[in-house]
């Protein structure tokens, strides 16, 4: 599924805490169907014990 996962803490972009200079593209609450191309998943564990995987689509 080519999805961006929401960010369901998200309220909205004049929310005072968030920075006016970073201008990021939100996804409010409810999944948007996009062309995923690489995806990367970081794991972060007690110890020090921390893992990261990049996933690419395989095109042929």
């Amino acid at each position: 599924a080519n999805l961006d996962n929401p960010d369901l803490d998200y309220v909205d972009k004049t929310t005072p805490d968030l920075d006016k200079r970073c201008d990021l593209d939100y996804v409010p609450k409810v999944a948007r169907e996009k062309n995923v191309r690489i995806s990367l998943s970081e794991s972060f564990g007690f110890g020090g014990q921390n893992a990261v995987i990049v996933l690419k689509k395989y095109e042929v």
